[in-house]
Order: structure tokens, then C-alpha cells, then sequence
């Protein structure tokens, strides 16, 4: 991965500052491994130093300092008993902060194939927030974008090609792998991925066996959102994080034919009909005016529509 540089702020003098003093947010964009902090604790109390964790200053914040990237070693120390971390405070704001903390979410302890989908649509959600939504054709040409990247070769570079490629964001992707230390095709996939995956489904696989199957994570988002939820429930609550115990349990489910579908979306339809717009449907049908205005009067919700005239 390439320096912070430019768009990173610098990092202060590392000193210690008192863990009570630190906020942790629940913004870091990896999940919380508990086999991590019993790691780092047990190693710490046997006199190993962990890298210090990365704060930032919040004077109006409920605590002096917010947590920027460290959360594994900030609870480690919690379990070793430590009262104090040795912390660096970069002087960054508050998204360029959020960046650094995504870079080093996916380049410490083995990220794993969902935590990398996940760091690539958080750094789009604040590229975004900067500069404007990506769009297809490359990446927006606005003023604010322009301003900010004079002086900066990356994103120079990176504007050159997105305005040489005619793939959506290319500008973006071609930032984010200078950025992040990935390949161009795997920025595009991860980030097509996220943007398929419903939350019900990407917290699903969360913990199971398919959290580190990029494959399969990729496979799974390709279904409709519906198929995706009732996937995310078989993974939840019958097949204890066995995705592919879950998928072979949605693909033996009875399926209903396409006309039974089409039934009850009729029938539903019908019941939340109004009076007059079961009328309406009836003398479509050839139904005779008497006919149409003794049916349509069963059991309509006005609510749903005008009232019957």
C-alpha cells in the first residue's frame, strides 16, 4: 500500500493516553474478533508491544479523543488489564480519518473477504460524500473536485482515467487501488458485490462459513433481494452459518408455478381495491352493470381508493 500522502494528515508524537479517555465508534468497518483481543492481550502481558492505535483530538466530543483505527488493540489492552495505549493523534478531520481507518482495517490481521467488500463501499460512501456521486462515464467533474486535486498527482491520475475509461467511476477505482493496494478488477467487484448485497444477507455472513469465500459471497448477490433474505434466515436460523447446507435447503424448496403467483398477486389486489375500482375491473370483463355493482360492494377498502359513487 502506498503512503497516506497527500491526502492523509500527518501523525503526531505517539504518547499514552488513559483508555477512558478514548471513544471507539461503531463505525470501524470490520466486525469484532474476540480470538483477536484474547491474542493480543495474552501477548501483551507477556511483554510484546502492539503497534500504537491511531486517535484523533474531539474537544467537544464526550471524551478528549476519538478512536481513528485500533479497536483489536484498544479492547486487548481492556483485557490485559491496561489502563493506558500508547496511541499516535493525527491532526486529519474527520473523513480523511475514516479513510485511515479503512486502509488499516484491510491490511491488518488477514482481512477477510467480506471486510474487503465492506472497506471498498465505506471508502466509495466517503469519496462520494467529497466529491459528489460516482456516475457512469467516469467520475464527476465538479469544481470541488477539481480544487481539491490540484497539487496531488494520485488524484490527477486518477481523473485521467476515468476520463480515459468508460466504465462507471473509473476515476474512483483507479484512486482506490493507488489507495488501498488492490487491483482495479478486484475495486469493480468488490464494489459491484456490495452494492448487490442485502444487509439481512451480508449480516448473515457474518461468522459463518462463507465470510472469507469471495466466490461465494459473489454468487449470493447475484439473487434477487428476496431470494437473498430468505437465504440470510435458512443461514441464521437453521443451518447454524452453513451457507451451502442454506442454499441447498432454498434450492429443495417447493416452488410455486408461475399462475399461482399471479393468483394471489389478483387476489390481493382485489381485496385492497376500492369499490369503484372492483367496479371499474368487473365491467372489463363484460360483467353486466347490475352484476359489477353487487360484487364490488363486498368487503372493499374505501380507504385505498375514492369512495364508490
Amino acid at each position: 500500500m502506498t503512503d497516506h500522502s497527500p491526502d492523509a494528515a500527518p501523525i503526531a508524537v505517539v504518547q499514552s493516553i488513559p483508555l477512558d479517555e478514548i471513544t471507539v465508534l461503531d463505525t470501524e468497518h470490520r466486525a469484532l474478533k474476540p480470538e483477536f483481543v484474547r491474542l493480543y492481550a495474552m501477548q501483551m502481558l507477556r511483554g510484546r508491544v502492539l503497534p500504537p492505535v491511531v486517535v484523533r483530538r474531539t474537544p467537544n466530543g464526550a471524551t478528549k479523543f476519538t478512536l481513528v483505527a485500533g479497536r483489536h488493540r484498544v479492547e486487548a489492552h481492556r483485557e490485559a488489564g491496561f489502563v493506558e495505549i500508547q496511541a499516535a493523534i493525527s491532526t486529519a478531520d474527520r473523513q480523511t480519518a475514516a479513510e485511515i481507518g479503512i486502509e488499516e482495517n484491510l491490511f491488518r490481521n488477514d482481512p477477510t473477504a467480506l471486510e474487503r467488500i465492506d472497506g471498498v463501499a465505506a471508502y466509495r460512501e466517503l469519496f462520494e460524500a467529497r466529491y459528489g456521486e460516482i456516475s457512469r462515464g467516469g467520475d464527476r467533474k465538479s469544481e470541488e473536485y477539481q480544487e481539491k486535486s490540484k497539487g496531488q498527482v494520485g488524484p490527477l491520475i486518477a481523473d485521467l482515467l476515468g476520463h480515459e475509461e468508460e466504465s462507471e467511476g473509473a476515476g474512483f477505482y483507479a484512486r482506490i487501488t493507488d489507495r488501498l493496494g488492490i487491483s482495479y478488477r478486484q475495486a469493480k467487484r468488490f464494489s459491484t458485490i456490495a452494492k448487490r448485497l442485502t444487509k439481512t444477507l451480508h449480516d448473515a455472513l457474518i461468522g459463518s462459513n462463507a465470510e472469507n469465500r469471495l466466490s461465494v459471497i459473489e454468487g449470493l448477490s447475484k439473487y434477487p433481494p428476496e431470494d437473498q433474505n430468505k437465504i440470510a434466515l435458512l443461514i441464521v436460523n437453521k443451518t447454524d452459518g452453513d451457507v451451502d447446507q442454506a442454499l441447498e435447503f432454498f434450492a429443495a424448496r417447493p416452488r410455486e408455478d408461475r399462475q399461482t403467483i399471479v393468483f394471489k398477486r389478483l387476489t390481493n389486489s382485489w381485496m385492497m381495491a376500492s369499490t369503484a375500482k372492483r367496479r371499474e375491473f368487473l365491467l372489463t370483463l363484460g360483467v353486466t352493470r347490475e352484476e359489477a355493482d353487487r360484487v364490488a360492494a363486498g368487503g372493499a377498502d374505501e380507504d385505498n381508493g375514492e369512495a364508490s359513487s
